[in-house]
């Protein structure tokens, strides 16, 4: 799955929903994204999604720093996933 458009609209929970929705097992992600997801207030955030299929979490673009990763890791779902 390959997603066009702006992350983050029409709510800060784009990529859960469709992360739920499709059932998606592997998210690569960049750093710079996961930042802008820590910001969104508008939404219910990764726990408040079905992430039950999504197993890997990939990484693409910069170098983590490390309140993303752990936010990252840890919110999406417990720190289950290898990442």
């Amino acid at each position: 799955m390959l997603l066009d458009g702006a992350p983050n609209y029409p709510t800060g929970d784009r990529i859960w929903e469709i992360c739920a929705r499709l059932g998606v097992v592997t998210l690569g992600v960049s750093p710079t994204l996961v930042r802008l997801l820590m910001r969104a207030a508008d939404g219910r955030g990764p726990e408040g999604h079905d992430l039950s299929r999504l197993r890997v979490l990939g990484s693409t673009g910069e170098v983590w720093d490390e309140a993303s990763y752990l936010w990252f890791s840890r919110r999406r779902g417990g720190a289950a996933a290898p990442s």
